[in-house]
């Protein structure tokens, strides 16, 4: 049995779906074969990732499902708090902002969620770990915005 998925729903109504994902990513991997427009960056790079997104949007989509992961990665490779983490977080809310005020200007509603958040791994204070109750894994930051919201926050 084939279960519906929310990009049968967009097709239902005439719409079109799409996908801005590093190539070996869950969102790349797992998601975006079933997208009518998959955008995969070879390079893997948040920065590619971002430049298929702004395509899409201006496409003209109805659906576009964007996942960075350069927040993740630094964060376990040297800890959640490390200045790597710090720069990627930085990095991460520009690539963001680029996506919401092509959104924005495009007429988008936009939800914005992190998969998860991360801890320092109590067997390596240089390493991010996740999946436990703690409360570093468990809050997750979420953003809601119609198009006319993000229109009165971004100008």
């Amino acid at each position: 049995m084939r279960l519906e998925t929310v990009f049968d729903v967009v097709r239902e109504t005439g719409g079109v779906s799409a996908t801005a994902a590093r190539a070996k990513s869950s969102n790349g991997i797992l998601v975006s074969p079933h997208a009518d427009m998959p955008g995969v960056a070879a390079s893997n790079l948040d920065s590619e990732v971002t430049e298929i997104a702004l395509g899409m949007l201006y496409e003209g989509v109805s659906l576009l499902w964007v996942q960075l992961l350069d927040v993740d990665d630094a964060g376990h490779a040297h800890g959640p708090y490390s200045p790597e983490s710090m720069g990627a977080a930085r990095r991460a809310d520009e690539n963001l902002r680029q996506i919401l005020d092509a959104a924005r200007s495009e007429g988008y509603s936009v939800m914005a969620l992190a998969d998860h958040g991360q801890h320092t791994s109590p067997e390596d204070a240089h390493r991010g770990v996740h999946g436990t109750d703690a409360p570093e894994d468990l809050e997750v930051p979420f953003l809601w915005a119609s198009d006319s919201e993000l229109k009165s926050v971004l100008g």
